[in-house]
């Protein structure tokens, strides 16, 4: 736990509990280290011995998030259905309005995300890696689980954006 500078400030205590030690929020430090060696792809946490680099020079991007989304759906049970429901709730839930229609209003051939603004592209990015969090949260398993819990995921990431938000 990051302890350092943080540990004799009371202010920062309140604001950043988690950095302190205080409460029950868990940070991605912690969750990193209680993984197995086989789970992550080195070891860049341990002592500088046994240390090893990381062999990952994937960068993050949409196009990823929506492929680890989709292989987790079809591991999980879905179906062609499943993905077309899944995807289709993505664009509805994030921005709000229905596939076809938001390929049509920017004259984007359709399934092809690739070609939407980098905003739009952001926003999806972001409900997929919501929507494989809360499948994996829910251990859904089958098409109707699957939709429940990708929904969740969308639901609880819509919140982020300023024009989801009432």
């Amino acid at each position: 736990m990051v302890k350092s500078c943080w540990q004799n400030s009371t202010l920062q205590a309140i604001v950043y509990p988690s950095l302190c030690g205080y409460g029950s929020m868990g940070n991605w430090l912690d969750y990193f280290r209680e993984k197995s060696a086989g789970e992550i792809q080195g070891n860049l946490l341990g002592p500088p011995e046994t240390s090893d680099i990381v062999i990952d020079n994937t960068s993050p991007s949409q196009k990823l998030a929506y492929k680890r989304l989709q292989d987790l759906v079809k591991a999980r049970g879905g179906n062609q259905r499943t993905h077309a429901i899944v995807n289709a709730d993505c664009i509805q839930y994030l921005l709000g309005v229905a596939p076809n229609d938001l390929y049509d209003a920017l004259g984007v051939p359709r399934s092809k995300r690739e070609r939407l603004p980098t905003e739009a592209q952001e926003v999806l990015m972001t409900g997929n890696l919501a929507a494989f969090y809360a499948i994996l949260e829910d251990e859904a398993q089958g098409h109707d689980s699957i939709i429940e819990s990708s929904q969740k995921g969308f639901t609880r990431a819509r919140q982020l954006f300023p024009w989801n938000r009432d």
